[in-house]
């Protein structure tokens, strides 16, 4: 059993314990709200686990390509130019978070999930480590209004678990630490020439696009967006000239690489 197994296994652990103290169930079948609303950032490794999967099931691959390939044409408005995204910052966090708040393209006609099994870290994390804005489970035992309740103790032994993880896999390969929004992470592993393709073609929102190496687990214990973009609008107008990021959590808007 690999590493990111373990930690899988580790949330699994975290939910039940916080299931037997609530009394409730965290997760209600075929609920899919956090999806509808939500596309995850996910790491490279996460990506590289879920194609160990896919790969060996041709029409399941076929519905993961198509379903990612159609969310990357997708978009709310016009492409933005490098120049406009350098001349308006804000207006391309915007867009971002637009993107951020997209339906999860593998969420089924009948709010299941075409990943389940192998799905990210993220999506483990929702009603485990944190709790969503959007979540419609019942309350548990001592929850009310807006308080709710989540596993912080079993949640740090993961974080310093996946922090080891992230560390070690970026020495090893730059990429399995890199991070980005899942269908364009998956598209570019799946189907690389289709994706170069649809890039090239000038069809992709560079919202869509955006990628770093992150090597904190930040993004599964606190909405992942604003932890995202902590570097903020200076910073992403640096990388807009020169290319370079300028701290870790800094957003490349980055092309089919």
């Amino acid at each position: 059993m690999g590493l990111l197994e373990l930690l899988h296994n580790g949330f699994r652990r975290a939910q039940d314990e916080l299931e037997a103290h609530l009394g409730v169930s965290i997760c209600m079948p075929n609920c899919g709200k956090c999806c509808e609303q939500n596309t995850v950032l996910v790491w490279g490794m996460e990506v590289e686990y879920i194609a160990s999967f896919v790969l060996g099931n041709h029409r399941r691959l076929k519905e993961v390509i198509d379903r990612s390939e159609e969310w990357l044409r997708t978009r709310s408005g016009p492409i933005l130019s490098p120049k406009q995204r350098l001349a308006d910052p804000k207006k391309t966090m915007e867009r971002i978070r637009a993107t951020y708040g997209m339906r999860c393209p593998y969420l089924l006609e009948d709010h299941s999930c075409l990943i389940h099994h192998e799905r990210p870290i993220a999506c483990r994390s929702y009603g485990v480590t944190h709790f969503p804005y959007n979540c419609l489970r019942p309350y548990g035992k001592g929850e009310s209004g807006s308080v709710r309740a989540y596993n912080s103790g079993v949640g740090m032994v993961i974080k310093q678990s996946l922090t080891e993880l992230l560390v070690s896999a970026a020495v090893g390969d730059p990429k399995l630490a890199e991070v980005g929004f899942l269908p364009t992470l998956v598209l570019s592993r799946l189907a690389a020439p289709r994706f170069a393709g649809l890039v090239d073609s000038g069809m992709v929102d560079p919202s869509k696009l955006i990628r770093n190496h992150v090597t904190s687990p930040a993004l599964i214990f606190q909405d992942q967006l604003p932890t995202f973009t902590l570097a903020g609008d200076e910073a992403l107008q640096e990388v807009e000239k020169t290319g370079i990021p300028t701290g870790p959590l800094t957003l490349v808007i980055g092309g089919r690489r």
